[in-house]
Parts: C-alpha cells; structure tokens; sequence
C-alpha cells in the first residue's frame, strides 16, 4: 500500500519501478511475425513500405496520398509518389483508385492525380489570357498545361463563368466586345 508514502519515497519509488527491465518485451522480430500471421488470417492488410522498415495501412496511404496532391499545388504524377511516400507504385496506384472514388474533387488524368482547385486556377489562368487576346484555341492552352484536350473543355465548361468567356469551335472567346485597334 503506497498511501502513507511521503512525495519523495513515491519518486523514488516510480523511479525504481521505470528503471526495471521487462521481462515480456515485443521485439521487432517478434512484432514483423505479429503482423505476417494477422495478415495471413486476413485480420490486418497493410502495405510494406519499399526498405521493408514499416508498414502502412492502406488508409494512411490515401491520406499521404491526398497530402501530396495538396502540397504539388493541386497536381501530381503517381510515379513520383513511390519514392516519396516509400510504398511501391502498383499500391500508390491502387489506393489512388480508392482515394478517387470517395473525393469526388480529385481525377486521375494521364498518370496525374489532379484536384479541382488546380482545375480553378487554370481557368483564372485562362481568364488571364482571355482579357489580354480576346480569343485562345483550346488546342494551345491544352498544350500549355499539358492536359488532355478533352479533359481540359470539360473542366473548363463549369467554370466558364469565372472565366468570362464563351466556348466555341475549338476556342474561348471573351464575352465583353473587344476595343477596335486603331490604325
């Protein structure tokens, strides 16, 4: 019973205790072993990571995953990812999968996990341009973010509003007329 000890024989007596050894400890063999048989009874699926020095869920890989997108501006290559995140590319792109059919603000273009507040700010961009040309062809603003042309109407087609401009023939047009350019 402690409760006639004075302050300074219950640290004494806490240091005493934190100063012995266990004798049950979980090593890391141990633990690996752990983990193999909870994954072979399909009770645990986790991902090793490529040093083989921990393991992830595939969980806290969609969130790394989401993590990225944000912290690259909105826009990401899958295969850049493998050597960040330490995880093999086939799980980045498996769980880059799942990742894309619970957030309906990201897409998988070309490889590229692209959110929609990248999307925004190539229509500012494109605005931008609009107000200094009047006219832009699609082909060439595709080409300028290395987007797929279709990709690129689609995305822009909800955000026309913002972007003031009308989508016609194969370009934007502004909305406002045009000053006449003297001669």
């Amino acid at each position: 019973d402690d409760e006639g000890l004075s302050l300074d024989e219950l640290r004494a007596k806490l240091d005493t205790v934190q100063s012995l050894e266990v004798e049950h400890k979980l090593n890391e063999r141990n633990a690996v072993d752990l983990v193999r048989k909870l994954q072979l009874k399909g009770l645990v699926d986790v991902v090793y990571t490529l040093d083989g020095r921990e393991y992830v869920t595939h969980a806290h890989l969609q969130r790394e995953i989401a993590d990225e997108v944000d912290f690259s501006n909105g826009r990401v290559h899958l295969l850049d990812l493998s050597p960040v995140l330490n995880v093999d590319a086939a799980h980045i792109e498996k769980d880059a999968g799942r990742l894309l059919q619970d957030r309906s603000d990201l897409h998988l273009v070309g490889g590229e996990v692209i959110a929609d507040f990248y999307l925004d700010s190539v229509a500012e961009e494109v605005r931008e341009l609009l107000q200094e040309s009047g006219k832009l062809v699609l082909a060439d603003v595709a080409r300028r973010f290395h987007l797929p042309l279709g990709f690129l109407v689609e995305a822009l087609k909800g955000r026309m509003g913002h972007v003031n401009g009308t989508l016609a023939g194969g370009g934007v047009f502004t909305k406002a007329p045009l000053p006449r350019r003297q001669r």
